[in-house]
C-alpha cells in the first residue's frame, strides 16, 4: 500500500459524502489507498457512511474503523470552537492512536486527513508525494479556513 490515510472522525455524516467523494477523484488509484478511522461508538450515522465506503470500494487495500470507547468524543458548536485541556488531550490520543496503527500498516507515505478538508485538486495526493520524493521528510500542506485568501 502506497498511501495510508488517518482520520479522527465525529458526527461528521453531513459532510463525509463529500470528504469520500474528493478522494475517489484523486489522481491516485483507490488500490493504493489505505483508510483508518478513529470514531466514536456513539456516532453510527458515520460508521455506516464509512461501512458503506468500505464495502462498495473492493480496491481499497486496508480499511479500519477503530471504535474508541475509552475517551468522550465531541462536536464543535456552530459557528466556532471551543478547545479545552481535555479536548486536547483527547485529540492527542487519537491522533497518537492513528500513528500507532500507521507503524503496524508501515505504509509508504501516511496522511493526516481531518474530515473538514476536502481535497478539490484531484491531484493534491501526488503532488504530495512528489514534494516528499524530491528529498522532503515530509510535507505539510498549507491550508486557510476561510472562504477566500488567508484572512
Amino acid at each position: 500500500m502506497k498511501v495510508l490515510i488517518g482520520c479522527p472522525i465525529y458526527k461528521r455524516n453531513w459532510i463525509l459524502h463529500h470528504w469520500i467523494r474528493c478522494l475517489l477523484n484523486q489522481s491516485v488509484d483507490l488500490s493504493n489507498i489505505g483508510f483508518v478511522f478513529e470514531v466514536s461508538p456513539d456516532d453510527n450515522d458515520t460508521v455506516v457512511i464509512l461501512d458503506a465506503f468500505k464495502k462498495f470500494e473492493k480496491r481499497i487495500p486496508y480499511f479500519n474503523i477503530k471504535v474508541r470507547k475509552d475517551i468522550p468524543h465531541f462536536q464543535h458548536i456552530e459557528n466556532g470552537r471551543q478547545w479545552t485541556l481535555s479536548k486536547y488531550q483527547n485529540m492527542v490520543s487519537l491522533r497518537n492512536s492513528l500513528l500507532q496503527t500507521v507503524r503496524e500498516v508501515e505504509p509508504d507515505y501516511y496522511l493526516s486527513l481531518d474530515s473538514d478538508i476536502l481535497l478539490i485538486d484531484p491531484n493534491t495526493i501526488e503532488l504530495l508525494i512528489a514534494h516528499i520524493n524530491s528529498g522532503a521528510d515530509g510535507v505539510s500542506p498549507l491550508m486557510f479556513m476561510t472562504p477566500v485568501g488567508d484572512m
